[in-house]
Formats: C-alpha cells, structure tokens, sequence
C-alpha cells in the first residue's frame, strides 16, 4: 500500500474539492485561551491542501509557516492563499522540520496529527512552542445520518473484510477514537489538556462526491488493489442519490507543561 502522504498528495484536487471546511467555532474556543494576532507565530502541522490553513489566516493574519510533504497539495495550498505574504511553505515531513526552540505562539494540525510519530511528536512541538502557546488538534470524523444506509455500507465492508462481523457501529468507534485521543495527550506527559469539544457539523452529499470522499480515506485503498474498483462498486450500489453525512469535529487544545516536565 502506498504512504499515507503519497496518498493524499496523488488525489490533491479530489480531496480539494469533497473535504468540508472547519466550523469558525474552533477559532473562537482557541481565541478564549490564546491572544492571536498578526505579529504571531504559527505553524501548521500537515496542512494538506489549505482548509485550515486559510482559516487561520483569516481569522487572525499571523506570521504561518506550514508543513505539509505532498508538492501537489503545496500547490493547491500556495494557490489558495495567494497574495497572503506572511506564508512559508516547507515541503517535507514534520519529523525533519528545522529545529525553532520556544519560537511559535501555536501549533495547529487539522485532521494530521495522528499520522506523526508517536514517540516524538508531543516532544518536538513542545520544544517549538514558546512557554504560554497552545497546541491545537482537530479531527473531521465523518458517518451517516441514516442508520439503514449505514447498515447497508456496512454489509459491503464486511464483504471485502474491512469490517469484522459484530464490531461495535461508527458512532461508538467515533468516540472511541475521541477517547484514545484525549488518552494520548494526558499522557504524553509534556502537554496539559485545557479544553476537549466535540462539535456537530452536517452536510448532504451526492453519492458521486461521497464516493469520492472515501476514496481520499488511506484505509479504503488498504484493500487488495484487484478488488478496489469491486468495493466501490458494491458501495455506489449500497448508496442513495444524495444524503446526509456528519462531519463531527474533535477538538483539543492544550498547553506546554512547565520544563522541569518536559524533560
């Protein structure tokens, strides 16, 4: 199976177009606990094709240095935000940005996060992170609204053993991963938790772009590449013209712990 940034970067203007924007709600809870500004420093962790990026810009016009290993989706992004002049693009892993101690007053990672390394990435945003900063998480986690269409997705992953029969529905699996989550960063043992929200957000989509979003998910490609096309057929069959999709947001900030901790 391909990498994940691979992935993502080979299907740039298809994840451009069916992934939802953020709700200004998240902005607004990072507002409550951290004065941004325009003279701020910011880096964006995995910033894909520029959704969050954007966002960031234009609700606060910090100084944004962002990384993101996918050219094609750079591309995307550098397009989107054109004309914006406080913007550094790094091409490369977060696992080989430069080292800036104590440099950025937030990090954000939008639906990226759980890609990096486990053993090193609270570490190294720590060590980015000027004392008072913030660490900004937040996850699109998607399932439909419609339990019968549900059940009939559900039947097509089984066939093609992407689901086990008798495991627990998308809902629960959704806050289960919410649950690791927040697990992860209490005890990460550099990052104090100061807020958790899990923000509803829906959307009708067409079977065509839902079709398309699941194309963007790594675990879908994770298939046989001989029977790829069979389970999206199965699956166009098991879907509705148009229907309504849940893209529930998790969010988490947190603060750097004190250094006598971070060590």
């Amino acid at each position: 199976m391909e990498s994940n940034a691979l992935l993502f970067n080979r299907r740039a203007d298809t994840y451009q177009r069916v992934r939802p924007e953020y709700p200004s709600i998240v902005y607004e809870y990072v507002a409550a606990h951290k004065l941004l500004n325009q003279d701020s420093q910011v880096l964006e962790i995995g910033a894909g094709q520029g959704t969050a990026t954007a966002e960031i810009a234009a609700y606060w016009q910090p100084h944004l240095d962002v990384v993101e290993p996918g050219e094609q989706l750079l591309a995307l992004l550098q397009e989107r935000l054109a004309g914006y002049d406080k913007l550094t693009l790094y091409a490369q892993r977060f696992e080989d940005f430069p080292a800036r101690e104590h440099h950025y007053d937030a990090v954000f990672s939008a639906t990226a996060f759980h890609w990096l390394d486990k053993k090193t990435k609270y570490l190294n945003v720590r060590r980015l992170l000027k004392p008072d900063g913030l660490l900004v998480l937040y996850w699109h986690n998607f399932g439909l609204q419609d339990p019968q269409l549900e059940a009939r997705m559900r039947t097509v992953y089984e066939r093609y053993g992407m689901l086990k029969k008798g495991s627990c529905d998308n809902a629960t699996y959704t806050q289960q991963k919410i649950a690791r989550r927040q697990k992860e960063i209490n005890a990460c043992g550099v990052f104090e938790l100061v807020q958790h929200e899990q923000i509803p957000q829906f959307m009708t989509y067409s079977k065509a772009n839902y079709l398309d979003l699941l194309r963007t998910f790594p675990g879908h490609s994770a298939v046989k590449h001989a029977t790829v096309e069979e389970l999206f057929a199965g699956l166009a069959d098991a879907l509705d013209d148009q229907f309504e999709v849940s893209a529930l947001v998790d969010l988490i900030i947190a603060r750097p712990l004190g250094e006598s901790n971070a060590n």
